[in-house]
């Protein structure tokens, strides 16, 4: 059975944590073998401009394909992303908001890991 578990909340505006190469933000570390397979964000203020891309990884660098990433349109609160990603004992789990718009505040989110 899979557990839901928060994300990094990130309050106020986005601005300024959307360079992934400066900000990589640490959600979780786990000891053991463990799978991700969804994600849900959410944001209080989505604005009116630029989506919010926010990306789930197990590089810190950001690099590699094992990753889930969810774009919360533009007007939009809320978003649902599905894939894979294989965690492997000891490693950790990144959250990066890749874009969003410059009225997007308090993003917020879960993942569900087996």
């Amino acid at each position: 059975m899979a557990d839901r578990v928060p994300t990094m909340f990130v309050p106020g505006s986005l601005v300024g944590f959307f360079d992934p190469a400066v900000i990589p933000l640490q959600v979780s570390f786990f000891a053991s073998a463990k799978t991700v397979g969804r994600a849900w964000f959410r944001l209080t203020d989505p604005g009116v401009t630029g989506s919010v891309v926010v990306e789930l990884n197990t590089a810190q660098s950001g690099a590699g394909t094992n990753k889930i990433t969810i774009t919360v349109d533009v007007g939009e609160r809320f978003a649902t992303g599905v894939g894979t990603i294989v965690i492997p004992a000891g490693g950790s789990l990144w959250q990066r908001i890749l874009s969003a718009g410059p009225e997007a505040m308090n993003l917020s989110g879960e993942y569900e890991v087996n």
